[in-house]
């Protein structure tokens, strides 16, 4: 299963690792779903993390290296954009639906601009409603 996963639900994974964001890194971390984000939430993660946890760039670093996340960059995703705006208010987070489009994933989020979208071109779920499916798929 392909995830794009965004800012809120990588943050609250870091913060606390028993979470059900944790968890779903989890998952990624035993190759049970394939988690993308663009190069957009890598920006805003490290910006979150430094400025409300006091990360250090070394810390970061570290903690970057090791999320099991394909980064895209805007190059790859552009192409999807001008679709991703006609399905969210907040532009900022047109990215990761472009993503979504892109690499053929669901979108798992907290953020409500997600839930629901303004056009329904990708399917978005919370991050519990994420765990539910993945369990769902594992045990039939």
């Amino acid at each position: 299963m392909n995830i794009v996963i965004d800012t809120n639900v990588l943050f609250s994974a870091l913060y606390r690792p028993t979470s059900v964001p944790g968890r779903i890194i989890e998952l990624a971390l035993e190759d049970e779903i394939t988690l993308y984000a663009p190069d957009t939430v890598l920006k805003e993660l490290e910006r979150n993390l430094k400025d409300k946890l006091d990360y250090s760039t070394d810390e970061w670093n570290k903690n970057q290296q090791a999320l099991p996340i394909e980064w895209i960059q805007e190059t790859i995703y552009e192409p999807q954009l001008e679709t991703a705006h006609t399905a969210i208010n907040d532009a900022s987070d047109a990215p990761i639906i472009a993503t979504a489009l892109t690499v053929d994933a669901i979108i798992v989020s907290g953020d409500k601009h997600f839930h629901p979208l303004e056009k329904d071109i990708v399917e978005t779920y919370k991050p519990r409603q994420t765990h539910e499916l993945i369990q769902d798929l594992r045990n039939p």
